[in-house]
């Protein structure tokens, strides 16, 4: 957003990959809109396999329908449900927004996903304990407070998606040394 990013092209996901997937691990998220985009699930985990990257890609989505998909048909690409907190108004009545996480959780783990990516103010360590006991790692998104970053990386989340790398960086560096 502003005039500063006026000319401004976005990468391809071919690009992406071939640019930064040997370098760093990245997490490739497909969102799913009102309508479907028949066979993204084929042609992410095309782009993926084309270049060898399995184990330096994870594929997200916060459509449970995608992660689906994308294990039937690609049980070699690493997948990883996204979560945010459940708007109050949508849960069912004597259900608790804690039950709908339990049952996500569950449901990961039932479609072969090896992870979860949560919103960060819905990890607790009762949260992380229950998602490791099912084998599931935890990353955290999107977390740009210092003190928040230090909770999550205190409690060893596996993961930390930051639009403040370089200050992430630096208390994930102190962490280790201290």
């Amino acid at each position: 957003k502003g005039d500063k990013f006026i000319g401004q092209r976005i990468p391809t996901l071919d690009q992406v990959l071939d640019r930064y997937g040997s370098a760093v691990f990245l997490n490739v998220e497909i969102k799913v809109d009102r309508l479907p985009y028949r066979e993204i699930e084929d042609w992410v985990a095309g782009a993926i396999q084309l270049r060898g990257l399995r184990d330096r890609v994870v594929v997200s989505s916060f459509d449970v329908e995608t992660i689906l998909r994308l294990r039937r048909l690609h049980p070699d690409i690493r997948a990883s449900l996204l979560l945010n907190s459940p708007d109050p108004r949508s849960l069912q009545p004597g259900v608790s927004a804690e039950q709908v996480l339990d049952s996500a959780l569950v449901l990961a783990r039932v479609y072969g996903a090896v992870g979860v990516h949560l919103e960060a103010g819905l990890i607790s360590e009762s949260v992380r304990d229950r998602a490791r006991a099912l084998g599931l790692g935890v990353l955290a998104w999107t977390v740009d407070d210092e003190v928040e970053m230090t909770r999550l990386i205190d409690m060893g989340i596996d993961a930390i998606v930051s639009n403040r790398p370089a200050a992430l960086r630096s208390l994930v560096v102190a962490h280790r040394a201290g």
